[in-house]
C-alpha cells in the first residue's frame, strides 16, 4: 500500500493504491481526511432515524409565534392576484390524469420535429383526461375556457378517428392543434425563463428592480468538451454583462454556475483529471467575477458529485487570487443526510480564512434519481432523507445552524414554503438579522412580496437560455410549482392543522422507504456500492489488498469431484502482465 499526502487548510488528503506483486489493482483519487470531511462522509448513508433524532432537539423557537407569522403571511398572499399559470395548475393538478398529460405535452411538444409524431402524441394525450369535467369544476373563466378548448380538441380527435371528417379538414385540425400546443408551451416557458440571452434577461430584470437576481445559463451536464467550452463562454459572457450593468449594490445581480456543465467527465473517480482541466477555468471565472464584483454561486449537483464539488470549492476558496473576497458561494441541499455536517465543515473553512461564505439553502432537486441510483447500485442506504417531513425538518435545522454561525455565512434561504419562510423570518428577527430569501423565477412571488415588506431581501433565481434547452428544467419547475400550489390550496381550505410545525417535530423518524437491500423482500437485493462512495471503495481496496499475494487455481468440479487437466495462466484484464493464477478447462470427459 502506497500513500501520497498533502496539507491544505489543515485537511489531509491521502491517495491509496492496492497492489499485487508491486502492480496496482485499485487506485483511488486523493480523499480529504480531515475530521470535518470524515464526519461528512460517514453521514452520507448513516441511518435516517439517528440523524433526525440528532437534528430534532436543535429546533427551538416560539412555535405559536411562528404559526401566527405564517397565518399573517397567508392572509396577505390571498390578496395578491392569481396568474393564469397558477389557475391552470390548480385546475389540472399534476397528480391527475389531465395534469400528467399536459406535463408530458410540455416535455415533448417543442422537441418533436415531424408533424405526424406530434399529431399522434396530441391524439393520445387528449384522450387521457376528463376535460369536460375540468371545465365544469373551474371557478374562473380563464381556466374554464382552457379546459373547454381541450375538451373540444378531444371531441374533434374522436370524430377524426371515426372518419367523420374529410382528409383536408382532418389535416387542418391537426395543424391547428399542433400550433396551439407549441404556442401554449412557449407561452408557459416565459413564466419560468427570464430571457433567451443574458442581455434580454438583464433588461427584463429591470422591470422588477425591487428583487435581486441570480442568472443561470440553462442546460444540463456537458456531454463533450465542445459543450463544456460553450458553457464556459456563456458563463464568462454573463459575468462580463452583469459586471458592466448599472447596479445600486454589486450584490443585486449574481451568476450561478453548474459545475457539471464545465467538464464532460465530472465524476469523483476522475478527480485528478477534473482538477487539472477544470480548476483553471473556474479560477478564471472567479477572478473575472471578483474584478467586476459579481457574486458567484456554485450550484448543487447529485449526491455522488458532492465530494468532488467540495474539493473544487475548497481549492477555489483558498486561491491566493481570491484572498479577501467573500463573493464565492455554494448551494446546499437540505434533503441530503450530509447537509448538517457540510455546514460544519464550511464554517471551519470560513473561520480559517477570515472570509464569509454565501450559502444558498435549498431542499433539493434530484430526489427521485437519488433513490433509484441507490437501489440500482445496491447501496446500504440512501444519501437523502426518504420522507418529505424529514427534509422539511432538516431544512429548518440547517437554517437555524446557519444563523447560529453568525458572520461566517451570508445565509440565503431558497423556499416557496410558507411555514419554512415563517420559521426563518421569526428566527432571523429574533437575532436582529436581515437575511436573504430566494425563489425560482415564475414561482413564489406572492410569498416573497410579503417577505420584502418585512424588510428582508429577495433574490430571483432566473434561468437564461434558448427554448431547446428549456425542457428538462421546465418539467421540474412545473412539478415543483404544482406541489407548492397544492400546499397553499390546503392552507386556504383549512385542510392543514394550525399546529403544522409542532406536528413536524413529532413526525416519524423511521424511513419512508425500505432500504435498497429490502426492495424485493423477502428476497435480498444484491449488495454493491457506487464508484463515488469513498467509504465503500476504501473498504473494497482493503479487501483486495488482503489477497495481494494470492494465486488462484480454478478447475472443473463434476459431481463433487475435482477433475485434473493441463493448467494455463490467467492474467488480469486490467494489466496483461499481472498473473492472477491458473485455470484448468473442462474437457469432453
Amino acid at each position: 500500500m502506497s500513500a501520497w499526502c498533502c496539507r491544505n487548510a489543515n485537511c489531509r488528503y491521502t491517495e491509496m493504491t492496492a497492489t499485487m506483486g508491486g502492480k496496482p489493482m485499485l487506485i483511488l483519487p486523493a480523499a480529504a481526511n480531515c475530521a470535518g470531511r470524515l464526519a461528512l462522509r460517514h453521514a452520507c448513508l448513516a441511518p435516517e432515524a439517528r440523524l433526525l433524532a440528532a437534528l430534532r432537539p436543535t429546533l427551538q423557537g416560539d412555535w405559536r409565534a411562528i404559526e401566527r407569522h405564517a397565518q399573517t403571511l397567508l392572509i396577505q398572499m390571498e390578496q395578491a392576484p392569481t396568474s393564469l399559470r397558477e389557475l391552470l395548475l390548480q385546475l389540472f393538478p399534476l397528480t391527475s390524469a389531465e395534469g400528467q398529460a399536459l406535463t408530458r405535452l410540455a416535455e415533448a411538444a417543442l422537441r418533436i420535429p415531424d408533424s405526424a409524431t406530434l399529431d399522434q402524441l396530441l391524439h393520445d394525450l387528449l384522450q387521457q383526461g376528463d376535460w369536460q369535467g375540468c371545465a365544469q369544476r373551474a371557478a374562473d373563466w380563464p381556466g374554464s375556457l382552457a379546459a373547454q378548448g381541450l375538451w373540444l380538441g378531444q371531441k374533434l380527435e374522436q370524430l377524426a378517428s371515426a372518419g367523420s371528417f374529410g382528409e383536408w379538414l382532418n389535416s387542418l385540425g391537426h395543424a391547428s392543434l399542433r400550433q396551439l400546443a407549441r404556442k401554449a408551451v412557449s407561452e408557459l416557458s416565459a413564466d419560468f425563463v427570464l430571457g433567451e440571452n443574458i442581455e434580454q434577461a438583464l433588461a427584463n430584470s429591470q422591470a422588477a428592480s425591487r428583487y435581486r437576481y441570480s442568472f443561470d445559463m440553462l442546460g444540463e451536464a456537458a456531454l463533450s468538451y465542445a459543450d463544456a467550452e460553450g458553457y464556459f463562454q456563456a458563463y464568462r459572457h454573463a459575468i462580463l454583462s452583469v459586471g458592466q450593468c448599472q447596479r445600486d449594490d454589486p450584490a443585486d445581480l449574481s451568476v450561478s454556475i453548474k459545475l457539471s456543465a464545465l467538464h464532460p467527465r465530472y465524476e469523483w473517480r476522475n478527480k485528478l483529471r477534473v482538477l487539472a482541466e477544470m480548476l483553471p477555468l473556474l479560477r478564471a471565472l472567479a477572478e473575472l467575477a471578483r474584478q467586476y464584483q459579481v457574486p458567484l454561486t456554485l450550484d448543487a449537483e447529485e449526491a455522488e458529485r458532492l465530494e468532488l464539488s467540495l474539493d473544487l470549492f475548497q481549492a477555489l476558496f483558498l486561491s491566493p487570487e481570491l484572498q479577501g473576497w467573500s463573493g464565492l458561494g455554494l448551494a446546499l441541499q437540505a434533503y441530503s443526510r450530509r447537509a448538517s455536517a457540510q455546514i460544519d465543515w464550511l464554517a471551519q473553512l470560513a473561520r480559517q480564512t477570515g472570509k464569509s461564505i454565501p450559502l444558498r439553502l435549498v431542499k433539493g432537486a434530484y430526489w427521485d434519481s437519488e433513490i433509484k441510483r441507490a437501489q440500482q447500485f445496491g447501496q446500504s442506504s440512501y444519501p437523502v432523507f426518504t420522507r418529505k417531513s424529514a427534509t422539511d425538518l432538516s431544512y429548518l435545522a440547517c437554517a437555524r445552524q446557519l444563523l447560529d454561525y453568525g458572520d461566517l455565512f451570508q445565509p440565503q434561504f431558497a423556499t416557496h414554503n410558507l411555514f419554512s419562510a415563517a420559521y426563518v423570518l421569526q428566527q432571523s428577527q429574533q437575532r436582529g438579522r436581515k437575511v436573504e430569501f430566494q425563489r425560482l423565477f415564475g414561482m413564489g412571488e406572492a410569498l416573497h412580496q410579503q417577505l420584502l415588506a418585512q424588510g428582508m431581501a429577495s433574490r430571483v433565481y432566473a434561468p437564461v437560455g434558448e427554448l431547446r434547452r428549456l425542457l428538462p428544467y421546465l418539467v421540474r419547475r412545473l412539478l415543483e410549482n404544482g406541489a407548492n400550489n397544492s400546499f397553499v390550496k390546503q392552507l386556504r381550505s383549512g385542510e392543514l392543522a394550525p399546529d403544522t410545525l409542532q406536528r413536524l417535530l413529532q413526525a416519524p423518524l423511521t424511513p419512508g422507504l425500505p432500504e435498497p437491500s429490502q426492495i424485493f423482500s423477502p428476497r435480498i437485493n444484491a449488495a454493491g456500492g457506487h464508484m463515488a462512495d469513498i467509504d465503500y471503495l476504501q473498504t473494497l481496496q482493503r479487501q483486495m489488498t488482503g489477497y495481494a499475494g494470492q494465486r488462484w487455481l480454478a478447475q472443473p468440479l463434476v459431481a463433487g469431484v475435482e477433475r485434473a487437466g493441463t493448467p494455463h495462466a490467467c492474467y488480469s484484464p486490467l494489466d496483461g502482465g499481472l498473473l492472477l493464477g491458473q485455470v484448468v478447462e473442462a474437457g469432453v470427459d
